[in-house]
């Protein structure tokens, strides 16, 4: 027997002669150490008596086999990487999105090539032909990622190719004014989406949430919340990272929660916002469409529902909570996502650095400043506290 690398197809070949036949198999693992332990199990099996004939014509099914799947296409890769890995394991939001990157930016691109061939030179250029801003891009790159992960899990392609993020600018967080969530919570001309207004913005939950929010999760005894589920599209399913997590119920919130169930008068058993015309949970177009009138009327810019999610996290911030309980309240998998929050400095912190300014002029009486400016920094530090 003898083990040697073919130039021409770049494979390692195990060449074995026994019983007058000679065969040339091509090792499963094109390495040379691969090609040395498979030479070692052709020897076990022809002394157990096999065939080496048939044996040779095993090995070639297998090689047509692979060198099918390692010509198959990033279109086919992707139509089977959805269908059998993302429908399965995924929420339906996140199907939905999915195929629509794959249909309309990663197929397009990346469909005439050879998954096999994929490199980081074409994602390089996939980058480069793309207008869209870095956010955007970033998120395409993340299904293109986990795609090619797969792939290679798969035994697809020999290794996965880097896939390099677009530095992208933190978005401008936006969030409330204490002025500005007064007036709009005092807007109560339309009562359901008054209480969810309270409910978002005392919580920090999500519309989603909110739309899927259950009289059973509320516990009025322990002005407790349990958050289970989240709606997306007409489906109500689990949350944003499948795990349920507890929320509390302020005094003022719980009266409003209370008032609204009397309101109800028992009409809605199961969901706390039921739409009357439907008799279902609302549309989070009609969530939208409400929080817009609402903004209109108390004269308030527009914003959306996750701005309330914002206010309620940035204030709890500028209190001095902490993060791991931010993320805890919020229902973040990772405690990047909260760290977003860390610039609110909380008063107490903002004071101590304040400080500074005092330690600085007496340092500056000590070594003999201009009294002006020492008056004058005197009464910048008195305008600040006042």
């Amino acid at each position: 027997m003898a083990v040697y690398k073919e130039k021409k197809s770049d494979k390692w070949i195990v060449d074995i002669s026994h019983e007058g036949v000679r065969r040339r198999l091509t090792s499963p693992e094109n390495s040379r150490k691969g090609a040395k332990a498979y030479e070692t199990d052709v020897r076990q099996r022809l002394a157990r008596g096999a065939d080496l004939a048939s044996l040779g014509r095993k090995v070639e099914r297998i090689a047509e086999k692979e060198e099918r799947e390692s010509r198959r296409t990033f279109d086919e890769f992707a139509q089977e990487w959805l269908r059998t890995h993302v429908q399965t394991n995924n929420k339906r939001s996140t199907i939905k999105t999915t195929e629509g990157i794959l249909r309309n930016h990663l197929i397009p691109f990346f469909g005439k090539y050879r998954v096999d061939v994929i490199s980081s030179r074409h994602i390089e250029e996939y980058k480069s032909s793309k207008a869209n801003s870095a956010k955007t891009i970033n998120n395409q790159l993340g299904v293109l990622g986990k795609a090619l992960t797969c792939a290679f899990e798969w035994g697809y392609i020999p290794a996965r190719p880097r896939v390099k993020l677009l530095k992208a600018q933190q978005p401008v967080m936006d969030f409330l004014t204490n002025g500005e969530e007064k007036r709009l919570l005092e807007d109560d001309d339309e009562a359901v989406w008054n209480v969810m207004c309270f409910l978002a913005s005392s919580t920090g939950m999500r519309i989603g949430e909110i739309l899927a929010l259950h009289w059973g999760d509320i516990d009025f005894e322990t002005s407790t919340i349990c958050i289970r589920y989240s709606k997306s599209g007409t489906a109500i399913e689990a949350t944003k990272t499948h795990k349920a997590r507890y929320t509390f119920l302020t005094p003022l919130l719980h009266s409003k929660l209370w008032e609204w169930r009397t309101m109800c008068n028992g009409k809605n058993k199961d969901l706390v916002f039921v739409n009357p015309n439907t008799g279902r949970s609302y549309s989070r177009s009609s969530a939208s469409k409400a929080l817009e009138r609402m903004c209109k009327r108390v004269g308030i810019r527009k914003i959306g529902w996750h701005t309330l999610r914002h206010t309620f996290a940035t204030r709890l911030a500028a209190k001095g909570t902490p993060l791991l309980d931010l993320q805890a309240l919020l229902g973040h998998k990772s405690l990047k996502m909260v760290q977003r929050y860390a610039h609110v400095t909380p008063e107490r912190l903002r004071r101590a650095i304040m400080s500074l300014d005092h330690e600085l002029i007496d340092f500056r009486q000590y070594v003999g400043s201009k009294e002006n400016e020492t008056v004058k920094i005197r009464r910048l530090e008195t305008e600040f506290y006042e």
